[in-house]
């Protein structure tokens, strides 16, 4: 028997309402505050590194007016090397393509207490210029310095490797719905991050900086990722 009108609209909404309430019960807030997978949203994804529990060296607190993990508040001069103090964060692409990581992070000095080591698996590269005049070189390094130069305690959105000649880091081309882990390892005391980032970009198109749609909406106090997959526990 042919289905009337109004039981096919019916049948329609009962659908529309299932696949409504299957993505709520997969994009929900972590219950214990910790999150094992974020979701990206047009390319962008914020995950901020409270999500993780901190250990080793990494201190939980609120740091010039944000909530933040900052390495040995207390600690002198030195760097550590890769390894020590290990924070995950993984997502979970949207947007076909290579992310640029950009970190929010503090420091007191321009030049001293102002990186962090960061890893983002095989097949990364990191680049600088804009399409006009490009560079890229694929990293060899399993760990790379991110490295920011704003000191003063002020909050700085960015992020660059190769000491003198800042480049930014890509991770390898993620496809939809393919997930990424980015690792921090504390490497300078008394830097503060607040939030790991990362942004779809393709530098033949923009140094995917202000004015790239993704980053825009990122960098923004306002944005947040929902947890597609909450921390085991």
């Amino acid at each position: 028997m042919a289905r009337t009108p109004s039981r096919m609209v019916t049948a329609a909404a009962a659908a529309v309402a299932t696949v409504a309430a299957a993505a709520a019960a997969a994009i929900a807030a972590p219950t214990t505050g910790r999150c094992g997978t974020f979701a990206a949203f047009g390319g962008a994804v914020r995950m901020p590194t409270t999500a993780t529990t901190a250990s080793d060296g990494w201190v939980a607190g609120t740091f010039f007016n944000k909530r933040a993990l900052m390495f040995k508040p207390n600690g002198g001069g030195g760097v550590d090397p890769p390894g020590s103090g290990l924070l995950a964060y993984t997502f979970r692409a949207d947007v076909a393509g290579k992310y640029n990581i950009v970190l929010r992070s503090n420091a007191p000095h321009v030049t001293e207490h102002n990186d962090v080591w960061v890893r983002v698996g095989e097949g990364a590269s990191m680049f600088q210029g804009d399409p006009t005049n490009l560079a890229v070189e694929p990293l060899t390094d399993e760990w790379v310095k991110l490295y920011q130069n704003t000191g003063g305690n002020r909050w700085h959105v960015g992020g660059v490797t190769k000491d003198h000649d800042g480049h930014k880091v890509l991770t390898r081309w993620l496809a939809v719905g393919e997930e990424l882990t980015v690792t921090l390892s504390g490497r300078s005391s008394r830097y503060a991050i607040a939030d790991v980032m990362a942004v779809v970009c393709d530098p033949t198109k923009s140094s995917c900086g202000r004015g790239w749609a993704p980053y825009d909406v990122v960098v923004a106090e306002s944005f947040s990722s929902p947890c597609t997959r909450c921390a085991r526990q």
